[in-house]
């Protein structure tokens, strides 16, 4: 499954990169030995909360990393945050993968793309399970604000760290990462 997941994130990444106005390699040249975590997930249902409504499982959250690929079994309950701070549900049918940007994509990118927020919903009456995969690049790759992301309207806004220094960080302020790393 690692292997597959990770032919996927390559994919993505390299349209990333040409989007970014970079050599479709650039995250590939940085992947030679990925430091990514996969959990396995189990939501089971609950009953709805005293207004009717499901009861919020995660607080919102970002992942850390590079880029999270998600799959799912169908059943709903994970919601993302619009910049409007408005959430919507995600339709994520059997087989298909929902892609989260992370907080080093977000870096890397001098916030031109920004993580997603995201919850999940308990499930209506059905237990709901899905696979996170969380791809990162190799652990001493630099994570710079990348030369097309940054200009004079847009200054650079994060000194340069290791990818590891980065996850690191984020974990020492504790949060969703945290447990899946402590869980893989």
């Amino acid at each position: 499954y690692q292997t597959s997941v990770l032919t996927v994130t390559r994919a993505l990444l390299a349209a990333i990169a040409g989007a970014l106005d970079l050599r479709t390699d650039f995250f590939d040249q940085r992947m030679t030995d990925p430091e990514c975590f996969l959990r396995m997930m189990h939501y089971e249902p609950h009953p709805p909360d005293a207004s009717g409504q499901p009861p919020v499982l995660t607080d919102p959250h970002t992942d850390y990393g590079l880029i999270t690929l998600l799959a799912t079994d169908g059943v709903g309950g994970l919601e993302v945050r619009r910049r409007d701070g408005a959430w919507i549900a995600v339709a994520a049918p059997p087989g298909s993968l929902v892609v989260n940007l992370g907080d080093m994509l977000a870096r890397w990118t001098n916030d031109r793309y920004v993580s997603t927020p995201h919850r999940v919903h308990a499930p209506a009456g059905s237990d709901r399970y899905s696979a996170p995969f969380f791809a990162n690049p190799d652990p001493s790759t630099e994570v710079a604000c990348l030369p097309s992301c940054v200009g004079a309207e847009r200054p650079r806004r994060y000194p340069p760290v290791t990818a590891s220094e980065f996850l690191r960080q984020r974990i020492a302020e504790g949060g969703y990462m945290a447990d899946a790393a402590a869980d893989s």
